[in-house]
């Protein structure tokens, strides 16, 4: 059985490459938090992968809890909702593969690890090159769906969804432990 490896893969760096200074592009001060987080999540879904085998990946472990398959299917889902809300190119792959994943009776056509997070790095790209390029008015925009945060707009939906991305990326960690693994690395960098 071979175990998705936890590969480091390049994003922009906004601290060290930085855009056109002119103030309506230049990088803000208030959104390099939500970058170092988008960064640390990106990573950390490798990390708390590496390792789990397809198969484990499809088990369900608990009957209450979700398989390890099923939540790197949601996250992508959410990844590429917060790249199309930053105006980011990225099209959800086929949504039949979605919907596959949702019932418990088609999960063997969930696709292998490897290739969700090759489709999790590609819409990776495009939201870290995009989030801190964000003109004023855009991010001041409505999100273009309601989100339990004080700011409902292109830069409030983001947070949230980074937020839920932890909070998932949690979840992955716990289940890799029961699976036997040793707990993910907690790395920046990646």
């Amino acid at each position: 059985m071979m175990g998705v490896r936890a590969a480091r893969s390049p994003l922009p760096n906004f601290r060290r490459e930085r855009p056109d200074p002119a103030p309506e592009v230049a990088i803000l001060t208030e959104l390099l938090p939500l970058d170092e987080i988008f960064r640390l999540n990106t990573g950390l879904l490798r990390h708390a992968l590496a390792g789990v085998d397809d198969a484990s990946a499809r088990r369900q472990l608990h009957p209450a809890i979700n398989p390890i398959a099923f939540l790197v299917i949601h996250l992508l889902d959410a990844r590429f909702s917060m790249a199309r809300m930053i105006g980011a190119p990225a099209e959800n792959p086929p949504q039949a593969t979605w919907d596959a994943a949702a019932s418990s009776d088609a999960r063997p056509g969930v696709p292998p690890l490897e290739e969700l997070l090759a489709l999790w790095h590609g819409v990776s790209t495009a939201p870290a090159e995009r989030e801190p390029r964000l003109l004023a008015a855009d991010r001041a925009a409505p999100a273009p769906h309601p989100f339990p945060v004080t700011h409902p707009s292109v830069c409030g939906g983001p947070a949230f969804l980074l937020q839920h991305e932890s909070y998932h990326l949690g979840q992955l960690g716990l289940l890799r432990r029961m699976l036997g693994l040793p707990a993910m690395a907690w790395t920046s960098g990646d």
